[in-house]
């Protein structure tokens, strides 16, 4: 009987083995399904929170973008003084070194800020850049980006419908 006890024993031993391999293969089958469900709702979560983020964004961009388009061309303190001739022109004040820089540029086919520092005598050319940004903003002058440089070029069309109020010479 001892040796029939004893193959009881193992084939017992062998069945428990087995038992406990088919536990531990199924608890490592439900904590794998628990790690998986957890990564996926974590993966749910960020996105809502991206797709929040994203939402305000854009809505700060549709803010933006209106304000862009509700800025007019001509500065404000200059959209004040709009006056127009009995003809419908627009009457432009301009102040001489305006005029002067219209009439160099005028007879330049195109001309960038260093031109324009050249002409008038500029230490630096902050000066003809900012006059020739107000130019093109006012309408006489078409602006052109060329590699590095900006070259601007008088706009005869435009300026056929403003009249230009200066100074005396």
């Amino acid at each position: 009987m001892a040796s029939e006890d004893k193959n009881q024993l193992e084939e017992e031993i062998v069945r428990l083995k087995m038992e406990v391999k088919e536990l531990t293969a199924k608890r490592d089958a439900e904590d794998a399904e628990q790690y998986i469900t957890g990564l996926i709702k974590t993966i749910i979560e960020e996105r809502e929170k991206t797709n929040r983020m994203l939402t305000g964004i854009m809505d700060k961009v549709r803010v933006l973008e209106h304000k862009i388009n509700s800025v007019k061309e001509i500065p404000q303190e200059y959209a004040a003084q709009r006056a127009y001739n009995s003809e419908g022109r627009e009457e432009m004040p301009l102040s001489g070194i305006d005029v002067k820089i219209i009439g160099f540029v005028q007879t330049k086919d195109l001309v960038c800020a260093d031109d324009v520092k050249s002409f008038m005598n500029y230490k630096g050319k902050n000066a003809a850049c900012a006059r020739l940004n107000m130019l093109c903003k006012y309408g006489f002058l078409n602006r052109y980006q060329m590699g590095h440089k900006v070259y601007y070029r008088f706009d005869a069309g435009k300026a056929t419908k403003k009249l230009i109020i200066s100074p005396p010479q």
